[in-house]
């Protein structure tokens, strides 16, 4: 016998190795999304080299620091953690803040046209900037950070190693970072209230000004093209592929319904 499994991240492997004892866990495969698209790979070092978040002048370093961009990559959900996303930009009102996603009207766990409005109106130091393809290519030689608060239940981000392969530092909530196979890719937030995510804005800070940030943001982005390129993904899932169609003629799910008409016909 053969199953298949689609695993979206490693919450599900190691649920399945404790619930389910008799699958061959060594036939187990975990791919990470869709991989990160070439477009982003082949912008990898130009973004290195025009990083703010490598200058190591410390004359420089408190103006860069009063700079920093705030970017939120995802569907207006409140799971998604957008209000976390607002409620850090009531806290600093001197930093620009992008959103990029829109309404989900087929939910109730989206924000509204009313909300967008009175957001918009009031909080004048956040831009809505809509679906936008591929946003992060658009932050050029700005000191952004990537804040990804959603408690979704989603699989493996492609939005955090997008921007791991572009040298911009990235804040998670605990629960993505389960998702995620090596947790130094990100600054984790404890829980999901604005406090935890300030503490590693201030971790982020710290770091730059003693220049261990460009030690992680260097290891993220080698980690980043290394393991989760498009290329190296589709190899990863033709393989799965042709593994199945050697083993389809073994396969008692594929085959049993062949027998039984054969049965029936040889009597």
């Amino acid at each position: 016998k053969m199953a298949i499994y689609i695993l979206q991240n490693q919450n599900d492997i190691d649920f399945i190795k404790k619930e389910v004892s008799e699958i061959n866990c060594s036939n187990i495969r975990l791919i990470y999304g869709s991989g990160i698209p070439n477009i982003y790979i082949s912008n990898s070092y130009k973004f290195k080299k025009h990083s703010p978040w490598l200058i190591s002048f410390k004359t420089e370093k408190n103006k860069i620091l009063k700079k920093i961009t705030f970017i939120y990559c995802a569907r207006l959900l409140k799971k998604k953690g957008i209000l976390i996303f607002i409620e850090l930009s009531k806290i600093y009102p001197e930093n620009k803040f992008l959103v990029f996603g829109s309404i989900d009207s087929s939910t109730k766990d989206s924000l509204t046209d009313n909300d967008l409005n009175f957001y918009k109106k009031n909080l004048k130091n956040v831009t809505f900037m809509n679906n936008t393809k591929d946003p992060l290519l658009s932050i050029k030689n700005i000191p952004s950070i990537l804040v990804v608060p959603s408690f979704y239940g989603e699989g493996f981000p492609r939005g955090v190693i997008e921007a791991n392969t572009l040298n911009i530092p990235v804040i998670s909530s605990k629960d993505t970072a389960e998702r995620i196979p090596l947790k130094n890719l990100v600054y984790i937030s404890k829980t999901n209230h604005p406090n935890s995510y300030i503490e590693c804005i201030n971790k982020i800070k710290k770091d730059y000004k003693n220049n261990n940030l460009v030690k992680k943001l260097e290891y993220a982005r080698i980690h980043a093209i290394n393991n989760f390129s498009e290329e190296l993904i589709v190899k990863k899932t033709l393989k799965i592929y042709k593994y199945l169609n050697l083993k389809k003629n073994k396969s008692y799910l594929l085959t049993k319904d062949k027998n039984k008409l054969n049965n029936w016909l040889s009597k």
